[in-house]
């Protein structure tokens, strides 16, 4: 994947991982939904990562609250191919892309590493049964905990009752396969350690697991008081290996008080449920707004974004009068991007036949920027009016030479570029 394109998926996988948090965390994490709870923060990982590869050719903005969307979007997840005109620019992203990428493939190690062992330990450790539960019985003081199928406990350590309440906990671990989930949680948390917002969605995924199975407990018939003694009475003393509980399901390592809390909380009430269907639309929004043809990587919808092409260098073989689309340097107008708006606002002149029509829209124009700078075969690209369409040719074509695109050897390059023309009766009466 060409690098400014990965840098743009992961920026927007970002972006839907925190909106889809905060959205969990103002609106489902207090209900006693939990399997509920499950879905949601499992597809929130699904939609993050999925969302950005979804392409709706013919979707565009209907109105002007969702251009205005757009556009706020976009800013917020700028286009950086623009920055990758000037080459000392392109070998600073790659140094912060190799930092991240170097910090991921240590977390991949460390885990890949610790599942390793955890195996290893577990796989050694005899099999026993107590209260007609298979266990693997610790020969050291250890924090109970499960992993996969495994169930791993001291004995000798907890009394007949407490030993009873930690068995059918774990079982619930093991049943309901969390390992799973916290597996999956560990892997985005490996790529995007970056963000803080997948460290609070895998603690939200492992706290989530501790009600799933403090529940599971209640509903084998354990008194809920008793639990919530035993629970409270559990000795916190022992030292625990953080950084294997991050691996598997531990029954104390998480803050018992949130889930005694949660314990003594009514259940939430079925019409509840329906506050779920906010997802819909949330969902919905994400998809618009990472549609690859409604922003600035499109070429029908994009809105202040020059170019539309991503930078990089075109691999293959050229000749000297080869016309690419994405050079080592692209052109750049005189004075930049900002110049580039100021000289067509300037120039433009809205047709008076589209104006008493209420005729508006964005056309979109496609140009060859020579090797001397010079414009050259304009098409219209994407076509609202012939009037419309026929002053943006008229107004590309008047335009001065342009500073040209550059190969990889430094040599001037023809290259396609797109520019997009936006007629707005609003705007324009307003200038």
């Amino acid at each position: 994947m060409h690098m400014v394109a990965f840098i743009t998926y992961m920026i927007k996988v970002n972006f839907a991982l925190a909106v889809l948090y905060l959205l969990y965390k103002l609106f489902f994490s207090r209900d006693k939904f939990f399997y509920a709870h499950r879905v949601v923060l499992l597809l929130i990982y699904a939609v993050a990562f999925t969302i950005p590869f979804i392409d709706l050719p013919e979707w565009r903005p209907g109105n002007e609250t969702a251009e205005t969307i757009v556009e706020t979007y976009r800013k917020l997840v700028p286009v950086i191919s623009e920055t990758t005109l000037q080459p000392e620019t392109g070998w600073l992203l790659l140094a912060v892309l190799a930092g991240i990428a170097s910090v991921s493939f240590i977390l991949f190690i460390k885990m890949a590493l610790g599942i390793f062992l955890i195996c290893r330990k577990i796989i050694k450790i005899p099999v026993v049964t107590i209260s007609g539960i298979k266990v693997r019985s610790l020969l050291s003081k250890e924090e109970p905990h499960s992993f996969f199928r495994w169930i791993c406990v001291y004995p000798e350590g907890y009394e007949q009752g407490e030993l009873y309440d930690i068995l059918l906990h774990e079982q619930v671990h093991v049943k309901q396969w969390h390992s799973i989930d916290i597996i999956i949680a560990q892997v985005v948390t490996c790529i995007g350690w970056y963000n803080p917002f997948v460290w609070l969605l895998r603690s939200e995924i492992r706290m989530n697991h501790e009600f799933m199975a403090d529940e599971g407990v209640l509903r084998q018939g354990v008194n809920k008081k008793e639990y919530q003694y035993n629970l409270l009475g559990f000795d916190k003393t022992r030292e625990i290996n953080m950084a294997a509980a991050n691996l598997y399901n531990n029954f104390s390592v998480l803050p018992l008080k949130k889930r005694i809390k949660m314990l003594n909380k009514k259940k939430t009430s079925n019409i509840g449920g329906i506050k779920y269907l906010m997802l819909v639309p949330v969902i919905g929004l994400l998809l618009m707004l990472n549609n690859t043809r409604a922003m600035s990587t499109a070429k029908d919808a994009i809105a202040d974004s020059l170019p539309i092409e991503t930078i990089g260098e075109t691999f293959g073989l050229q000749t000297a009068d080869t016309v690419v689309t994405s050079a080592f340097v692209m052109p750049q107008f005189p004075g930049g991007e900002t110049e580039l708006k100021s000289y067509i606002t300037k120039n433009l002149k809205y047709p008076v036949d589209a104006s008493e029509k209420k005729i508006q829209g964005r056309v979109i124009v496609k140009f060859i920027v020579e090797k001397d700078g010079s414009v050259n075969q304009v098409e219209v690209l994407k076509s609202v009016d012939p009037s419309l369409d026929k002053e943006s040719v008229r107004v590309i074509k008047s335009m001065p030479k342009w500073i040209p695109g550059k190969n990889k050897s430094g040599m001037p390059q023809r290259v396609w570029y797109t520019v997009p023309i936006d007629f707005s009766l609003v705007v324009w009466r307003t200038n």
